[in-house]
């Protein structure tokens, strides 16, 4: 596998973290209250199942009314094995908090409504994989809710492809009435526009995209996007069904066409921000009281870029097979951004690359999943009403003897202290992910900091090994998570180097030599 290093500026650089805007109106990762997680049902059809599904969920108010009255209403609608397809009901059991990870300890939802296909035969043909979902009642002049889809081409989408439309609620007569493009003719490229579909609350679309109550978008880097995408639309805005192959009105609020652009207030050039193994699977428009944030869920790549197959050297330091980009470590990200930005972007106040996450969180600590870690959150489904937050994790309940492998959901309430650690917090030594390349070096060592709690990073010294300091540099960010740096030694003698990093109230060491 080739190890590609992303260049960076001579010198020691360091790549602060975001600037925090005013939080009285923003919701924080301290208002994510964790609830616990359940398991999903053994539910199949014969075709379909939920081994390795998940990657695409929407919360239904009016689900499971002959439901117990236990403070988790209604019911979800997700999207079953990724390649066979298909779209399953199922209940909302009580969530558990199972302290030492044990799957016996959490409640199974039941089955609603099992499988089916609401594409009617059109996932899997063409390239075409299903991969968002999302209720929404009648809107203009629609007789009944709708559950809205889109489909995407994964490998080499063209720019002109229709991917989206409806279904009815009754997942066996679906009803689809063709599929639709996202924009007007060569306006949007379909690589940016379908895998992920969520509400957009009235209130603020009213004031700033009438009409337009959905967001769609995706994250691909090749010829889409170096981070996450959004597009409103309204598909009822352009027919009671649109016309099949009907271009739908849209609106870009968030792209970035160039690497370098998502997070790019924090670097000159190419940035930690977007790393090539990043995975954005969905999101949800958050709100609760007077705050609101639109978070993005997946998993955020970390440390060195690789890129190749098993057939040649493996260089990342956790290589999780297949072919495509890999990274040295992975986590369970959760990205939020200030819907502010997006109304700018709208109003033509900002341009489309300019809205940047104002925080972040990595949630790894709740994850059930071992090993690689590849593929974390994916489903999101928004209980507004009661301020309920579902996500999916990938293939963390998996079948003793099988390769079965289901998603666990994980539910938190918006609003109520959460899950965030504070400053002085306890951290673990393997919450910092040290890279550095080449080792041993000439001239020129890359070094990336990882940090997967929100412990803050103080300082990072480099130090002779007669324990002279050589160079220092202070951290004034609390919630930087990366933090990357080159150390020119052009002027240095041979030897071996000491990095220290000051990290809460511990010290993590690591070794580097320069060869001369």
């Amino acid at each position: 596998m080739k190890r590609i290093v992303v260049a960076l500026i001579a010198g020691l650089f360091l790549i602060p973290g975001p600037v925090q805007p005013d939080s009285s109106l923003l919701l924080l990762p301290s208002d994510l209250e964790y609830l616990g997680a359940f398991r999903l049902p053994s539910e199949s059809d014969g075709n379909t199942s939920w081994n390795s599904g998940g990657k695409g969920m929407t919360y239904y108010p009016a689900g499971d009314v002959s439901g117990p009255d236990d403070g988790y209403p209604g019911s979800i609608f997700g999207i079953g094995h990724s390649v066979k397809g298909g779209v399953s009901e199922f209940n909302i059991p009580v969530p558990v908090i199972s302290p030492n990870k044990i799957l016996g300890d959490l409640n199974t939802a039941q089955t609603l409504q099992g499988f089916y296909d609401i594409t009617e035969g059109r996932h899997g043909t063409d390239n075409y994989v299903l991969k968002g979902i999302e209720y929404l009642p009648a809107q203009g002049e629609m007789t009944e809710d709708k559950i809205h889809w889109c489909m995407e081409e994964y490998y080499i989408p063209p720019f002109d492809k229709p991917s989206h439309s409806w279904a009815s609620l009754d997942l066996s007569n679906p009803r689809t009435p063709g599929l639709w493009h996202i924009g007007q003719p060569g306006e949007f490229h379909m690589g940016t526009t379908s895998r992920y579909i969520f509400e957009i609350p009235k209130a603020w679309s009213d004031v700033n995209t009438p009409g337009k109550l959905l967001v769609t978008g995706r994250f691909r880097s090749q010829a889409g996007s170096f981070g996450p995408t959004l597009y409103t639309y309204g598909p009822w805005n352009n027919g009671n069904p649109p016309s099949d192959s009907a271009y739908l009105d849209a609106i870009e609020m968030l792209r970035y066409p160039q690497p370098g652009q998502m997070f790019n207030g924090w670097s000159s050039d190419t940035t930690f921000g977007f790393h090539n193994a990043d995975d954005w699977e969905d999101g949800a428009w958050l709100t609760a009281s007077d705050k609101a944030a639109v978070i993005i869920t997946g998993t955020k790549a970390l440390g060195s870029i690789c890129y190749g197959t098993p057939d040649v050297t493996v260089e990342c330091d956790m290589y999780c097979g297949g072919k495509g980009y890999q990274a040295d470590d992975y986590a369970a990200c959760i990205l939020f951004y200030n819907p502010d930005d997006l109304a700018a972007v709208v109003h033509g106040e900002m341009q489309k690359n300019e809205p940047q996450p104002y925080t972040w969180v990595f949630m790894d600590s709740l994850m059930f999943m071992s090993g690689c870690t590849r593929s974390t959150l994916a489903g999101t489904a928004y209980d507004r009403a009661h301020n309920l937050l579902y996500i999916s994790e990938i293939g963390a309940d998996t079948l003793p003897g099988t390769y079965d492998t289901r998603p666990l959901i994980h539910v938190w309430r918006v609003s109520s202290p959460g899950v965030a650690a504070a400053p002085g917090a306890t951290m673990r030594v393997k919450d910092l992910n040290v890279s550095t390349w080449p080792n041993p070096f000439n001239k020129t060592a890359h070094i990336m900091i990882s940090n997967r709690s929100a412990i803050r990073i103080s300082r990072v010294g480099l130090f002779y090994t007669n324990g002279k300091l050589m160079h220092t540099k202070r951290i004034f960010d609390y919630h930087a998570p990366v933090v990357e740096i080159t150390f020119d030694a052009t002027s240095q003698p041979a030897g071996v180097y000491i990095l220290k990093i000051n990290a809460g109230s511990q010290t993590v060491t690591r070794r580097i030599t320069l060869l001369k």
